[in-house]
């Protein structure tokens, strides 16, 4: 069978380890569907030669125009109803395509599709449950998925199906979480279905993204203004709009416990939304004020022992 609806992207630059075995798993489907990796211009040719041998479409990027730019080219280049974004360093499991079209048979409707995963340690091979709680079966609209984000935290799952016209683009100014920003900010508009079964790993090694500690670093200051800007103002109740201000808060502190003084001096001087959100925030608290001008040394040890002696978490 094939799914004439849906079309699966690959967005790829420079790193071979699992990139085949990735795509061997989409093309495996008990159900196929449309495949298209998308190469940010990576300095070799195994990209194409890997799609080459397996008749896979292959598009290459001129020059490497940023990850969020290059997930959003995947996007432009879907064709078919629905597209998503799947990552190189991930496994499908063979019946995740027959699952969205089962689905899809009982709920037509559907705007947004995503199933629970696990997590995979791609050197020793060993599969773990991960800590995020997701709200499950079909939902007329994303308000439950806010709710969740708020009361449970951050952790919408990284690879969901999107009805094409409903996708506008990643935010790419600035490299944080801008996956969840888009999620959390539209999804109050969707029609969601969420699938309870584990139908997807999620990689883990040293060489992701989410590792880099620069990245971490942006993340953070992104998953502040998600909750403080998106999740807080979506809340229908005072008791969700607290919740997503103590989030932000214990996030914001963390950020700042974190962050290198040379980020933080270019967020004073940066026009991206995150460097207006941070000093929006550090100018109606004197304390993250103070706190974000010490040197970083004192900044993490604060940061460690109040955490250590609160228990707090992010």
């Amino acid at each position: 069978m094939f799914s004439e609806r849906l079309t699966v992207t690959f967005p790829v630059y420079e790193r071979k380890d699992f990139f085949k075995d990735a795509l061997l798993s989409v093309i495996n489907q008990t159900v196929k569907c449309h495949i298209i990796v998308v190469d940010n211009c990576s300095s070799h040719n195994y990209f194409r030669e890997v799609c080459n041998e397996y008749n896979i479409r292959y598009y290459r990027n001129s020059e490497n125009i940023g990850l969020f730019p290059n997930w959003n080219k995947c996007m432009s280049l879907v064709e078919t109803e629905y597209g998503m974004i799947f990552q190189d360093d991930n496994i499908m499991l063979p019946n995740f395509v027959e699952e969205f079209e089962k689905s899809l048979s009982r709920y037509p409707a559907v705007d947004l599709y995503f199933t629970d995963f696990s997590g995979l340690n791609l050197k020793t091979k060993e599969i773990k449950n991960h800590r995020h709680v997701f709200p499950y079966g079909y939902m007329e609209n994303g308000n439950k998925v806010l709710e969740y984000g708020i009361k449970e935290k951050l952790g919408f799952p990284y690879a969901f199906i999107i009805r094409r016209k409903h996708f506008s683009s990643y935010y790419f100014d600035c490299h944080g979480s801008n996956d969840w920003l888009w999620v959390y900010s539209n999804i109050k508009n969707f029609s969601v279905f969420g699938n309870e079964k584990k139908l997807f790993l999620y990689g883990a090694h040293p060489n992701q993204d989410s590792k880099n500690i620069d990245t971490h670093v942006k993340c953070m200051i992104s998953i502040s203004y998600i909750y403080k800007e998106v999740l807080k103002k979506e809340a229908k109740s005072n008791y969700y709009k607290d919740l997503a201000d103590l989030r932000f808060k214990n996030v914001f502190f963390y950020f700042l416990g974190i962050a290198p003084i040379e980020f933080l001096n270019s967020l004073l001087l940066e026009n991206h939304i995150y460097a207006v959100f941070y000093r929006k925030e550090l100018s109606k608290s004197l304390f993250f004020k103070i706190y974000s001008y010490m040197p970083f040394i004192f900044r993490n040890v604060f940061y460690r022992s109040v955490r250590k002696i609160f228990n707090l978490s992010i």
